[in-house]
């Protein structure tokens, strides 16, 4: 969670900023500024990432009020802000430990630096004399030091002491339920969540953040319940539709994720990002039409997008448009030369194409890339059945068979295999297998090799 930094620039008057970009565009001209007009210019320039101009105007201010300590702490906050740590340390030195906003910058400084037992040290001194009142806020401004520098484990301790002071602020209780799930107690972040929306059930981003852990957790159905009470709560947020259609995707509720998601083009033409999770969506419907449609939408965006360079290219590859998914394919191997899911489809739009030579060599490369590609095997496997090489296909299948023996179609495979090679002990007990699987795979191999019906149904006959 970013932190928000906020600057009020309600003084910042058209004349202030006229007279500080005169300063900045004529380094020499002397012009005049009190300190709450430097204050406020600095703060600008910060926010607007200026900080050379911001640190220009604190140099000059401290030339006009040299004893100022408003000014100095800025220029402490700036060093910080720019990384300058060891500069920021000196100039805090010199400044009053009495002073809150001195100690904060101080113990920012020494987590920054790692010295986190010193900050510690100074966050423990700062609240033993801190009033009650104060405890919640105090605790809220140490936590985001620490969560700053991704130190969650010590944000958390001090948001859990400030809970015991309040524990209705629904500030600190978001930090504290963030903090949570950066160290993974997921379980307790919900409750945090739940709570806060005890507390307001309108707060819409606690839903969000609720629905988030959720679908994290792969929950899917509370994810999109909390989605929906995000919804109720504002229907126009564009990141609620698209992370609830991402839920009903999970799901394989495809129409209603594409529903979320053109609901989402509604407030973003021509988004790429939109065009790719559509046309995952008609892909998994079998709708190719549509699918080819916005793959071609996406490449018309990002014309090297190597999920759409595949995804077009196996839809046009079912389409049998082979020359035109023979491109994209090949585009994506070039883009992307170690993916082995690259190599893997094309070698099948070659197999299409009546190349398996070429093919075999893509499989292989596929297979070289990823040892565990099940599916690059069993189509190699398959090509060297089809050119009638079943002693080149045994390897392959009986890699698979040791990786996963439940692999579709295996057996089968590895019937059509045996009986070529005459090996009727381990074409029987395949036979077997298939026979038991309850699959059509038994049929299959029988419309391949009628004249082994017999065997078949004598294997039957012993079973029952």
């Amino acid at each position: 969670m970013e932190q928000n930094n906020s600057y009020d620039f309600e003084d910042l008057s058209d004349g202030l900023k006229e007279r500080a970009e005169k300063f900045l565009s004529d380094r020499f001209s002397e012009l005049y500024f009190d300190v709450d007009e430097l204050e406020i210019l600095v703060d600008h320039y910060i926010a607007q990432r200026r900080d050379s101009d911001a640190f220009a105007l604190l140099e000059y201010g401290l030339k006009l009020h040299p004893n100022s300590s408003e000014l100095l702490v800025k220029k402490a906050k700036l060093l910080l802000l720019q990384g300058d740590i060891g500069k920021a340390s000196v100039l805090l030195d010199t400044l009053s430990v009495d002073d809150y906003e001195v100690t904060m910058l101080k113990m920012e400084a020494l987590v920054k630096l790692n010295r986190l037992s010193e900050a510690v040290e100074l966050a423990e001194n700062l609240l033993k004399n801190e009033e009650d009142t104060e405890m919640c806020s105090t605790c809220l401004d140490i936590s985001s030091i620490f969560i700053e520098q991704d130190h969650y484990d010590l944000a958390l301790s001090y948001l859990k002491v400030g809970k015991q002071y309040c524990s209705n602020n629904i500030e600190l209780l978001s930090e504290l339920a963030f903090c949570l799930e950066k160290v993974g107690d997921v379980d307790k972040a919900i409750d945090v969540y739940n709570d806060i929306i005890d507390i307001d059930p309108y707060y819409a981003d606690a839903w969000f953040n609720l629905a988030q852990v959720f679908l994290g957790q792969n929950r899917y159905r509370q994810a999109l319940h909390a989605y929906e009470m995000c919804l109720t709560i504002d229907d126009s947020d564009s990141l609620v539709w698209l992370q609830k259609g991402h839920a009903h995707f999970s799901l394989d509720e495809f129409h209603e994720a594409i529903e979320c998601y053109e609901h989402c083009l509604k407030d973003t033409k021509d988004n790429w990002q939109l065009y790719l999770f559509l046309a995952e969506c008609y892909d998994k419907l079998g709708d190719c039409d549509m699918a080819i449609r916005y793959n071609r939408k996406v490449l018309e965006a990002q014309p090297s997008n190597y999920d759409a360079l595949i995804a077009l290219g196996c839809c046009l590859m079912e389409k049998k448009q082979l020359d035109e998914a023979q491109d994209l394919l090949s585009a994506a191997v070039k883009l992307r030369p170690q993916a082995s899911e690259a190599w893997f489809n094309m070698g099948e739009v070659l197999n299409f194409k009546n190349q398996p030579a070429d093919a075999v060599s893509y499989y292989m490369r596929a297979i070289e890339l990823d040892p565990k590609n099940i599916d690059a095997m069993i189509a190699l496997a398959t090509t060297y059945i089809d050119e009638d090489k079943p002693s080149e296909a045994l390897p392959v299948l009986l890699r698979v068979k040791a990786m996963e023996p439940e692999t579709p179609r295996l057996y089968l495979l590895l019937a059509v295999v045996y009986y070529g090679l005459n090996d009727s002990e381990n074409l029987l007990d395949c036979l077997g297998k298939m026979v038991t699987s309850g699959t059509e795979d038994i049929n299959i191999f029988l419309n391949v090799c009628p004249e082994l019906s017999e065997v078949v149904k004598n294997y039957i006959e012993r079973k029952k």
